[in-house]
Parts: C-alpha cells; structure tokens; sequence
C-alpha cells in the first residue's frame, strides 16, 4: 500500500512539473557554451508575506500560474523585502559528461532553497545556503552562492530557487557554468578583490602607524577610526568575508552587521571632516548640523534593528548616506570656498566615494541595469580613490598645521623676546639713572671737597693729581651710563649702535678703534643682536681696562651661516684665563652667549696682544633693516 501511495505522488509530482514545462523557457546546455546569462529565461513569483516555504506550495495552482516571466538580463526588483521564488527548465544536451554549477550572483541572502526536480523520474534533490546557515550556507566558498548541479548528458529537470534577502536587496542574477571556466573566472575576481582588500588595509595600517608615532592625533585618530569601519563595512558585503569566516554563526551580526558598521562608519566619516574643517570654529551653526546628521544615522540604524514589515535596510542605509554624503560634499566646497587649501581634496574625496556609492545604489535599485565591471564596482573604485584623497589632504592639513603652529610659535618668540627686551631696557635705564644721580653726583659732591681741601692746605700737586683721578672716573662712568642702551640700537639694530660706540670711544680715549662689518649681522634675532652688542662692549671694556692697547680692530665676517666677530688689540694681553673665568664679566659673557647659541674662542699672549673670536649662527627671516 505504501509503495502504491507512494507511485501515485511521483506520478503526480511529474504531471504537475509537466503541465509547468509546457509554459517554461527551457535553458539548454550544450558542448558550445561554457557560461550562461539566464535572467530572461527564468519566471519569478514575488512572496512579500514569506508564506511559500515548501515546493508544495508553489508548484500548485494558484501560485504556480502566478509566475511572471521576467523581463531583464540581471533580475532586480531594487529594496525589496520580499521572498522570490524563481523557476527554470533545464536540458544537458551536451554529448560529453562535465560538471556543471548554478551561480546566484549576489551575496548577501539569508535564505536559499534550491530544487532540482528531474522530469524523467520525479527525483526531487533539495539543496540549502544562506547566510544564516555560516559557512554550511555555501556550497562552494565563494562571495556568491554556488551550487553543483546534479544533471548529466541527457538529463531534463525543472529547477525551482526561493530566495530571502538578508539586508532588503531583491537582486538575483543566475548564471549556469561550466566548472572550469568558473575557476578561472574565480580566480580573476579573487585576485582583484584580494588587491581591493590589500589597498584598504594598507591605508588603514599606514594611519594606524601614524596614530601610534605621531603627537597630534585628533585628525589621524579620526580617519583611522573611519577606515577601520569602512573596512568592516565592506567585509559584511561585496566579498563576504565577515559572514563567511569573522563572524560565522552570529545570527545578530549576520543580521545587522550591514546596517551597524554602516552608521559607525558614518558618523566616524562626518566627525572626521568636522575636527579636519575646524568647524567647531570656523562654521559653528554648521558643525550643529553635522552632529544632528549623526543623530539621524543613529536613528536610522534603530529602525533597521525594529525589522518593520516591507522596509528594507539597504533602502534606511542608503537613503542615510545620500543625506550625509550631499552634506559632506557641501562641506568640503564651503570650506575649500573659504581658501583652507586641504579642503580641495576632502572635497574631491567625498565626491568620489558619494559617485561610486550613488551608481552603486542605482543599480542595486535597478534604475541602472547591468552588472558589467565598471558598474558592479563602481563603490569599490570610488572608495580607493577616496582613500587617496584622504591621504593626500590630511598630509596637506598636517602641513599646513605644522606651519601655522610655527608661525605661532615665532609670533609668541617674538612677543617675549620683545617683553624680555623691553624689561631688559628699563632695568638698564634704571640702573643708569642710578648711577648718574647717585655715584656720579657722590663724585661730583667728591670732588668739590677735594678743591675746597686743596686751597686749605696749599698742596696743590697732589690733591691736583687725585683730582684728576676722580674726574677721569666720574667721565668713565659718564660714558658707561650713556653706552648703556643707545637710542640708535633700539631703532636701527647692533650696526648703527657699534659705529656711534666706536665714534664715542674713538672720541674720547687715547686707543684708537676701527670697526669693518659685513652687512649680515643685521639678520640676527633683534633679542640675539643686543645680546651680542653687549658682549662686545664687555670685551671693549675688558681691553680699555687691562691690555693697555693703543689699536683695536671689530671685524664681522660671515661664513656657511655663522656669522664671526674677531676683536684683537696690540696690547699686553688679558690676564690668565683662569682669572678671568672668575671675573664677572666674563661670566655675563658665557651667559649671554648660552642665550645665543653662540661660543668663543680666547687666544690671549703676555706682551703680544689679544684676539678674541665669537661664533655666532645666523638665523634667517629678519628685517634686513635690523629693526627690532
């Protein structure tokens, strides 16, 4: 009985798969063709209430005369979240026996019911795939679903595909192949997608490096934080990696890994252009919208996690990235607009990447037909060429920071050279004003004793001579007063100052001074410049007071960018070194030059004379006027 029971249901199977027959396009594979495009030979019956999960159920009337046939080369039926079922006949003329393989040429299915129903025997063999079932959801392991076909030379089946998108994407190209020709062709697509990943990941270690070798993170913290969720974005599709070998098994990240990467990867990318724009400061009102634009993805992604009935998660994702990608894209214009060089690239990046996905999306919503190579991956290519950009504006942007930080920097040397300077003048001016009112009017009042006291005793010879000694001390500190700080260094430089001290000098004393410049002195820091002006007047005095000398020569050479000042006299030469580096002024001499960055070079002979060398480095970028 059971067998009998068991006849009649075959034969009922064939007779229903006959009667379908009759109505199908039948696809015929042949010794000639290794590859075939069968989007126009397929009938498709649309299930948006996911209620056909059997064969049973759609093989028999009325669903079975409710398939249409389909009218496009790359079925697509855009954001849906329907089931579709799909049926084709099928005969293996061929006269040599060669494996074959049914290709469903997108990636990112949750559900795939494959039948092969024989029309000679009624043998039904049923095959499973999807995402959710991991790595037992591929057959074969590839990026698309593939599928031995159990049909040899000779054999008739009719083939019957339910389909259940993972993300709300209803594209379902099918393509039948011979075995070899699809390893080839695997090859070909493994190699290039290997280099798309190789780029990606390249990029994100060499910012990585950069976030751990650089101080200034804010800008490369960003944009390696966004690479690395692009990066987990696109392992979730295009290739596959994140469901077929990171994360197999995880119902919730086969689910909503798409839509979560996505917004992270997002909101990293609107962070990034806002910290690199500045526009916290220089677009604040703007900066408002871009943080509300990131409380729109996040929303956005809530809703892909509530699963409502007939909105797809592609359609929330994609209509996220259309906002914010015009948005950035605005972005970089407005900020390129107001002459923030870097931003041409940001600019041109955002534009790149909101094309590629643009094509992209058009195509996957079929307004845009064909799954030709440029259009297939136009996001990929855009985004490799994003990448490129990015890389070339944030090394523009670190640039130009790393100037902007210098000239700051050289403005605020500036200001404190010039506090330092200005407090420097008025302590000399205090201490000279001292000096004049206190000791010179004590030597003054000094001397007059020393008249009233010469015509009381009548020695005139010796108080004559004593007061002489007061009066050739009083001019000595007359002339250290008015040395102090001259009015042609505070408005002309060191030049002007040494040429009217060495008229003074010349003047005044019986050692004659000759003073020969090179022109280059004037580069000088103006802080360096009266540094240096005053350790030249401690080496005059130094002279003045020890070597006896009747000439002394202040030469200024420059060579390879330092900048020598050679003082010789043909005097009896200064004491031992190890005197005068206890002396005073010697140590305000090595002070100063440690302030400069200068040295000094002592050759000091009994009887032959002195020469005194300075070293000092010359530093461009100042007034060649030697104004400070």
């Amino acid at each position: 009985m059971y067998r009998l029971i068991r006849k009649i249901l075959i034969i009922g199977h064939l007779w229903l798969i006959v009667s379908i027959s009759h109505a199908l396009a039948q696809v015929i594979l042949t010794d000639s063709s290794t590859r075939y495009t069968i989007g126009r030979r397929i009938d498709i019956l649309e299930d948006p209430n996911h209620q056909f999960r059997t064969l049973n159920q759609v093989i028999r009337e009325p669903y079975r005369s409710q398939f249409i046939r389909s009218i496009q080369e790359t079925p697509n039926r855009g954001y849906s979240t329907s089931d579709y079922w799909v049926r084709f006949d099928l005969a293996d003329q061929a006269t040599t026996d060669r494996s074959w393989l049914l290709e469903i040429g997108f990636g990112n299915f949750s559900e795939i019911d494959l039948y092969f129903v024989s029309k000679q025997t009624g043998r039904i063999i049923h095959k499973r795939g999807g995402e959710l079932l991991g790595r037992q959801g591929r057959e074969i392991s590839y990026n698309t679903y593939v599928f031995h076909m159990p049909i040899k030379p000779g054999d008739q089946q009719t083939v019957f595909i339910r389909l259940s998108s993972t993300f709300g994407q209803a594209t379902f190209p099918i393509y039948l192949w011979r075995a070899d020709t699809f390893v080839q062709s695997a090859q070909v697509s493994g190699l290039l997608w290997g280099v798309y990943y190789g780029i990606l990941l390249s990029v994100f270690l060499y910012h990585l490096t950069l976030l751990l070798f650089i101080r200034e993170r804010g800008h490369i913290q960003l944009l390696t934080l966004y690479l690395g969720a692009y990066i987990l974005w696109e392992l979730s599709r295009g290739f596959c990696l994140g469901v077929r070998f990171l994360w197999v098994g995880n119902e919730w990240l086969t689910t909503y890994s798409l839509p979560t990467f996505f917004t992270l990867m997002i909101s990293t990318f609107l962070l990034f252009y806002s910290s690199v724009l500045d526009l916290k400061r220089v677009a604040p009102r703007l900066n408002t919208i871009l943080y509300g634009l990131i409380g729109f993805s996040v929303v956005g992604w809530v809703l892909t996690l509530l699963n409502i009935q007939g909105l797809s998660k592609n359609l929330i994702i994609t209509s996220v990235g259309l906002v914010d990608g015009l948005f950035i894209i605005f972005l970089g214009a407005y900020s390129w607009q107001l002459g923030y060089r870097p931003a041409r690239y940001y600019w041109a990046a955002a534009v790149l990447l909101f094309l590629g996905g643009l094509i992209h999306s058009l195509n996957r919503a079929g307004v845009i037909p064909g799954a030709d190579f440029f259009v297939h991956y136009t996001l990929n290519l855009g985004s490799v060429l994003e990448f490129i950009f990015l890389t070339i504006g944030l090394a523009d942007t670190l640039r130009l920071e790393k100037k902007q930080k210098a000239q700051l920097q050289q403005e605020m040397d500036h200001k404190v050279e010039a506090a330092e300077l200005r407090g420097l003048t008025e302590e000399r001016e205090r201490v000279s004003s001292e000096i004049h009112d206190n000791v010179g009017n004590s030597l003054l009042t000094l001397r007059q004793s020393l008249r009233g006291l010469q015509s009381e005793t009548g020695t005139a010879l010796s108080y004559e001579k004593l007061e002489r000694m007061v009066q050739e001390t009083y001019d000595e500190v007359r002339k250290i007063v008015n040395n102090l700080l001259p009015d042609e260094f505070q408005q002309k430089g060191i030049s002007l100052a040494l040429q009217e001290l060495v008229d003074t000098l010349n003047r005044s004393g019986q050692t004659q001074f000759y003073l020969l410049l090179s022109g280059t002195e004037t580069n000088l820091k103006p802080s360096t410049q009266f540094q240096l002006y005053l350790i030249i007047v401690e080496l005059i005095n130094n002279t003045i007071k020890h070597a006896d000398a009747t000439e002394v020569s202040i030469r200024f050479v420059t060579i390879n960018r330092i900048l020598t000042v050679s003082i010789r006299d043909n005097g009896v030469g200064l004491p031992l070194l190890s005197k005068l580096e206890n002396g005073r002024g010697w140590t305000n001499i090595r002070n100063r030059l440690e302030r400069i960055g200068g040295s000094i070079h002592l050759d000091a002979l009994v009887e032959k004379g002195t020469s005194v060398v300075v070293h000092v480095p010359l530093i461009e970028g100042y007034d060649q006027s030697g104004r400070i």
